[in-house]
């Protein structure tokens, strides 16, 4: 449910921002037809948003918006605020974990939602895409900063050889439990060895069964 809501200006959209009181899990399609996103299902949902006090470095627990338009949700963010002061002047700043949009309207309306804070230096924001078509809607792109750094993006195209990887891990971790008996520091590196293959081999599954095309 909303419980506050900001109309987005009449050049840049017809919908709605609101803040929402939970997770936007109605907006599980927001990702669909963008390669190596994933689908979530409720449990992924909780595990994506897990946001213990430890993680937060002095901001606010984790805030989540949802665009609504005329066929419903079809853009969420979540965001944390860390206020901070020098002497008078503000120096607070807006992070954010994520951001994701069907169309370009829902695009620039959660964008703008952060542009509309008051006191607040700079919004950061993190593991975005590379062609971030965020400098076409400034007034002053010169003041948007990127940074650039390298990630690894796995895709699993061959289902059976993590399925050969999950059972002959399976096999090493059995005859390491056998071979413990006679040498126990050989059996449990078997142990460890033929559990993490197995491990990677399930993980590898689940997250092609999740994976768009």
């Amino acid at each position: 449910m909303i419980e506050s809501v900001e109309r987005a200006g009449p050049q840049a959209c017809e919908g709605r921002v609101g803040i929402t009181g939970s997770e936007p899990g109605s907006c599980n399609g927001t990702g669909a037809g963008i390669p190596g996103t994933l689908s979530r299902g409720e449990v992924d949902w909780e595990m994506y948003f897990y946001d213990p006090e430890h993680w937060r470095d002095g901001a606010t627990a984790f805030r989540f918006v949802v665009y609504e338009g005329e066929d419903g949700p079809s853009g969420y963010l979540l965001y944390r605020q860390k206020e901070d002061w020098e002497g008078s002047l503000p120096r607070s700043e807006v992070r954010i974990g994520d951001l994701q949009a069907v169309d370009g309207e829902a695009y620039r309306a959660l964008w703008r939602y952060f542009f509309g804070m008051d006191l607040v230096l700079a919004v950061k924001a993190r593991t975005r895409r590379l062609r971030e078509p965020l400098a076409l809607l400034l007034e002053d792109p010169r003041r948007l900063q990127e940074l650039r750094c390298d990630n690894i993006w796995l895709r699993l195209l061959d289902v059976a050889g993590a399925g050969y990887l999950i059972f002959g891990g399976l096999f090493v971790l059995s005859l390491g439990l056998f071979v413990e008996r006679r040498d126990m520091a050989f059996g449990w590196g078997l142990v460890v060895t033929g559990g993490v293959a197995s491990a990677v081999g399930v993980v590898l599954v689940w997250v092609r069964s999740r994976m768009n095309d």
